[in-house]
């Protein structure tokens, strides 16, 4: 499924939930078959939920392996269960294509979850600037597409730092207990003295688009109060081009997987990162 087929799957879900009265879980259903919604209670979720990670398919865990059904989300969302937050124990609400206003809709509809947490962990915007689009775009054409694409993100840069300034608050409100952390993003590709052209070229510009990504996320957590995670550094000498890479990548293969990170990635890269900076 491609990442579009994913946001316009969210946003059905979303139209749907925002018609409802009171919280509803998602139902898994067979691929394109209508997803249908069950009316639950507000005390139907009988243990108590001490961590929850929301998010797009870095918090999904997309790439890790064989995908997993979520109790609370569609297929479609694609998480698996090498994903950080199942990993650390919590409960997964991240979901493939997510943006910042996907988040949103999820974390309304499953309001009953997050509001028995005592951790919340946010793991998203990529999608709010099209982050997948110029790997995609620079992999196939390192020139003028890939420029036009780098573009197109610095140009949304300010109003996802403005997104993320007010999802936190409102993701605080939901879960008034908890202590709310957002992540960033590691860089795709290692480079090193014997990286060739063109991936070098490739590398740096991709990795530029990352730092400046987890910039413009990281000044709209500070500006909301909370603290950002920072997994570059646990990723350095594991991105593409490195001996052990812990990011899915084959050159002229464009899949789900491409571009997120492996079992590896989600083990040893974001859990521990994610794990010191909870406060349990």
């Amino acid at each position: 499924m491609t990442m579009k087929s994913a946001r316009r799957r969210l946003l059905t879900i979303g139209a749907g939930l925002a018609s409802a009265s009171l919280i509803f879980t998602l139902t898994a259903a067979p691929a394109g078959a209508a997803v249908e919604v069950s009316p639950l209670s507000p005390t139907a979720v009988k243990v108590p939920v001490t961590y929850v990670g929301l998010g797009d398919s870095y918090a999904a865990g997309t790439g890790g392996g064989p995908t997993v059904q979520s109790p609370f989300l569609p297929p479609e969302c694609v998480q698996t269960a090498k994903a950080y937050p199942t990993q650390l124990g919590g409960t997964n609400l991240g979901c493939f294509g997510a943006t910042t206003g996907d988040v949103v809709t999820i974390a309304s509809a499953l309001s009953s979850v997050l509001a028995t947490s005592n951790e919340v962990s946010v793991t998203v915007g990529g999608n709010d600037v099209g982050a997948g689009a110029v790997s995609a775009a620079c992999t196939a054409d390192p020139g003028a597409t890939c420029s036009a694409a780098l573009a197109q993100v610095d140009a949304a840069l300010p109003t996802l730092t403005t997104s993320i300034g007010a999802l936190v608050p409102y993701v605080r409100r939901l879960a008034p207990n908890a202590d709310v952390i957002v992540t960033g993003y590691p860089r795709l590709f290692t480079i090193a003295s014997t990286t060739p052209e063109p991936l070098r070229t490739l590398a740096i510009k991709v990795n530029a688009m990352t730092d400046k990504l987890n910039a413009a996320i990281r000044t709209g957590a500070t500006q909301a109060g909370v603290r950002f995670v920072d997994v570059t550094s646990r990723f350095n000498t594991h991105g593409i081009g490195s001996d052990n890479p812990w990011i899915n990548y084959q050159p002229g293969v464009l899949n789900q997987e491409t571009f997120h990170p492996n079992a590896a990635g989600y083990s040893y890269g974001y859990r521990p990162a994610v794990n010191t900076a909870l406060k349990r």
